[in-house]
């Protein structure tokens, strides 16, 4: 294969996963809060997150715990807790991501959780992630 080949092989790739990139966005509040609505990763699925983005709480600052729950419901910290300022924005990974360079990769049957630290407060977190078949 030519280095023209490969270069465009590698732009499709990137084209193609670009096209499978979702977005998912809730609010995460001081008990377990699932990241994903559907839940668990399906069945013979991987699922690549490239980014999480974090808004702050506009009263006070907020540490957030992210937790990888595994298909036999073992909880595991993902990142440590991470300290959010009012009116702050945090992006994991820091300045930019790469679609092919995930941050966090989750098997089929587990899944991803947020808690905050304070009772009455929540931030709202954003997870760009691409689903492939296993």
């Amino acid at each position: 294969m030519s280095t023209h080949e490969r270069s465009a092989t590698a732009r499709d790739t990137k084209a193609v996963t670009r096209d499978r990139l979702k977005l998912e966005a809730t609010w995460v509040l001081n008990a377990r809060t699932e990241l994903f609505a559907g839940g668990n990763v399906p069945n013979t699925r991987l699922r690549y997150i490239v980014a999480i983005w974090i808004k702050g709480n506009l009263n006070q600052t907020v540490s957030i715990q992210l937790e990888r729950e595994s298909y036999d419901a073992v909880f595991s910290d993902v990142f440590s807790r991470i300290p959010v300022a009012p009116a702050d924005f945090r992006q994991i990974p820091e300045g930019s991501y790469d679609l092919e360079d995930s941050v966090l990769t989750l098997s089929e049957g587990e899944s991803f959780h947020g808690t905050t630290h304070v009772t009455g407060l929540s931030l709202n977190v954003t997870v760009a992630y691409w689903d492939n078949d296993v």
